[in-house]
């Protein structure tokens, strides 16, 4: 008869000193059958381990054996469920955090109007003493002469008067 943990549902793994592998303990099940039943092809460290007795599965099948059910056996099936389940709990507080009401995101002050209308009193001075130092700014600035299109021309008419005052 053979085990449930010989099933495909099973997914515990055994560590292998003997091939150096780790393999599912179904699939180390199934491979001792085949070798019992002489239809092991293939899997020569597993035959020489079999043979040598020192097989790991092999022990794990007779405890299993003498327990009288399953002792090596952990189910796909709940480890999805299972994965599914956290999955399904965390995109819940991911929603949860993203959509707070909105009293939670209003701050513990009371609206006062007459403070509101202060504060933006002080912000509209701030821009009326920012304009007046642009505007004073502008008129201390002296005024420079146009400069000509021709810079040549504006070259040679400067070292002119340069000469002419000079001279």
């Amino acid at each position: 008869m053979k085990s449930p943990s010989m099933s495909g549902d099973n997914m515990h793994a055994v560590e292998c000193a003997q091939t150096s592998r780790c393999a599912s303990y179904a699939v180390c099940q199934h491979t001792v059958w085949a070798y019992k039943q002489s239809r092991l092809k293939g899997f020569d460290d597993c035959r020489a381990a079999i043979n040598s007795r020192t097989c790991p599965a092999i022990k794990m099948m007779l405890e299993e054996k003498k327990a009288g059910g399953p002792i090596y056996f952990e189910s796909y099936a709940e480890s999805v469920v299972a994965r599914q389940a956290r999955e399904e709990a965390a995109a819940a507080e991911r929603v949860a955090l993203t959509r707070r009401p909105r009293k939670a995101m209003v701050t513990s002050r009371t609206v006062d109007p007459g403070r509101d209308a202060q504060i933006a009193a002080g912000w509209n001075e701030a821009d009326d003493t920012v304009a007046k130092r642009l505007a004073k700014q502008r008129k201390s600035k002296p005024e420079l002469p146009p400069v000509s299109d021709n810079l040549f021309e504006a070259v040679v008419n400067e070292l002119a008067a340069q000469e002419a005052s000079s001279g």
